[in-house]
Parts: C-alpha cells; sequence; structure tokens
C-alpha cells in the first residue's frame, strides 16, 4: 500500500477498485490472465464484483488490517479498513507481479481514499470503456497505448524527420560547395 509511513484509511469500494486495478495491470503483463481469477462485472459505481466483496475482510485481516467503525448518516455499520506497516507485505504474499504491485502503489499513493478521482480512474479503463452496464468485463492482452503516448511518438518522429531532412539538404549543399 502506500510508500510512505502514514496509515491508509479506505473504504470497501476503494479496495475492490484498487483489486480490479491489480488484475487489470497483471493482464497487460500475463496475455490478459488476471491475477485473482475474479469475474468483474460494469456496475454502477464501476468495476464490482461479489466475489471481491465477500473476500474483502479475511483477506484484509490476514494482511494485518484493522477494521475501524465510525458513525455516519448513510449506514449504522460504517467502517473503514486502516493498513499500516503489515500491509506493506502484501507483495510478498499475494502472487502479484513487481511492476504491476509498482503500478498499483503509485495509484494509492495519487488517489487513496479520494473515491471520486479513483472512481473517475476506473471509470476510463480499457475494459470499463468497452462494456454496458451489467456486461462482464473483458481484459486486455497488452496495454493500449494512450492518446498522449501516441502524439509523444508523433512529435518524436516528426523531430527525427526533420533531423533527416536537414542531414540530406547539409549533404546536398556539401555536394554543389565541392563542384
Amino acid at each position: 500500500f502506500p510508500s510512505h509511513d502514514s496509515q491508509l484509511k479506505i473504504l470497501d469500494i476503494h479496495i475492490i477498485k484498487y483489486l480490479y486495478l491489480a488484475d487489470l495491470f497483471h493482464a497487460y503483463r500475463h496475455d490478459g490472465e488476471t491475477l485473482t481469477g475474479i469475474n468483474w462485472k460494469f456496475y454502477h459505481f464501476g468495476p464490482y464484483a461479489y466475489e471481491a466483496i465477500e473476500s474483502i475482510e479475511p483477506a484484509l485481516i490476514a494482511f494485518g488490517s484493522e477494521k475501524k467503525h465510525f458513525q455516519s448518516t448513510i449506514s449504522d455499520d460504517y467502517h473503514r479498513w486502516v493498513c499500516s506497516h503489515g500491509c506493506r507485505e502484501i507483495q510478498k504474499i499475494t502472487k502479484i507481479d513487481p511492476l504491476s504491485f509498482i503500478e498499483i502503489q503509485g495509484l494509492v499513493n495519487r488517489y487513496g481514499s479520494d473515491t471520486k478521482a479513483l472512481l473517475h480512474y476506473t471509470y476510463t479503463t480499457e475494459p470499463m470503456l468497452n462494456a454496458s452496464p451489467n456486461e462482464l468485463l473483458h481484459f486486455p492482452k497488452e496495454r493500449k497505448k494512450t492518446v498522449a503516448q501516441v502524439k509523444r511518438e508523433e512529435v518524436q518522429k516528426t523531430f527525427k524527420q526533420q533531423k533527416k531532412e536537414k542531414e540530406k539538404v547539409a549533404e546536398v549543399k556539401a555536394v554543389f560547395q565541392e563542384k
């Protein structure tokens, strides 16, 4: 979880989204195969799976998290999970590959318990963009390039082409100057 020493306090909805993203990043690196094998579905608030909800509490307790209850206008049994030092062992305990773990850790550090931002991020992932409500999500075998990556490559290509053109012009000039 977070790379800094503070505790992270998150809701089940955040855990579900980070688990989905772990599956997605794992699928990118493992020919479309997810880490958990869960059948994710496009649901009201992004990717969702009943199996994931049922496994949250036992898994987080095993990872050293604490369930903290508090008062809320939303529910009588409102709780957050508090992950501290024990949660850092998640990578060692699970089969998540190091690169996927680093990506997830970066997102946890970036979004933490910011539900709105995390939901926006998950809604813009490829499986969510390619599904309709209540459909199962299909995980890609490889990551598609973002628009920004494609534009960056075009700009780099353009610079390389310009450099080659300048070199050709310099060659032609040199030939004419010799004559």
